[in-house]
């Protein structure tokens, strides 16, 4: 849905950003008990096929030795087509998730490359359940068959791009868990894309306190501008 038609039918808007350098911190933080938890699971895989016990460490380097990696892995030029590849389908993925819901379909859909990494911007507001399954998909669709499948062929590549696409869902997990607090079927979210963040909008009267970023605009100046806009249309 256009943010002006919520806008105009008595929804007030909750803005939250951080900045870059939060949203790497997050990235680093967030997923931390994932890429825990994915170790110990590597680990454990990897005792059990050497018949006797090593730490995760160990493991992983084992794994590597068994790949015949032991000295640069792979070549570089490879693995960073494969991470590419994996950061692209990523999203790939949030998009499909938000397709469902655009009523301008593709039109709202917009793919490009911020700091030599892709992204996807939708400029319609969709339901804040949309915008949680499409926040977690990647980590279903893409991440967890890539950690099965490293776990089965005991690979140290696919160990690695696991880890790495774990890490790379930590803006991710923040919007999530920031949107838990919200109605996924009433209220509405719109993602940013010159900024690291989403806008929320709440039916009047709904609306919840957030930690937002001080410096936001309030809702009330958020509206107004939106039904400025609309105007001038």
């Amino acid at each position: 849905m256009e943010p002006y038609k919520l806008a105009t039918s008595g929804y007030r808007s909750q803005k939250f950003t951080m900045s870059f350098f939060k949203a790497n911190t997050v990235s680093l933080i967030y997923p931390l008990p994932l890429v825990a938890l994915f170790l110990l699971i590597a680990a454990s895989v990897e005792n059990f096929r050497a018949g006797q016990p090593v730490t995760g460490s160990e493991a992983i380097v084992q794994s590597a030795g068994r790949s015949g990696m032991s000295d640069l892995l792979i070549p570089f030029l490879i693995y960073a087509l494969l991470l590419f590849g994996m950061v692209v389908l990523h999203e790939l993925t949030h998009a499909l998730f938000f397709l469902r819901s655009c009523e301008n379909g593709w039109k709202s859909i917009k793919f490009g490359i911020k700091s030599l990494t892709p992204y996807f911007h939708c400029s319609e507001a969709v339901k804040v359940s949309v915008v949680r399954r499409s926040c977690l998909a990647p980590l279903w669709v893409l991440t967890l068959p890539l950690a099965v499948l490293s776990l089965i062929t005991g690979n140290f590549v696919l160990y690695l791009l696991t880890i790495v696409m774990l890490f790379g869902s930590g803006a991710d997990l923040w919007v999530a868990l920031k949107l838990s607090k919200f109605n996924g079927k009433t209220c509405y979210a719109l993602d940013m894309e010159n900024e690291v963040g989403i806008t929320v909008f709440v039916p009047d009267g709904n609306a919840v306190t957030a930690d937002s970023n001080p410096g936001a605009p309030d809702a009330n100046a958020d509206t107004a501008d939106a039904r400025s806009s609309e105007a001038d249309k």
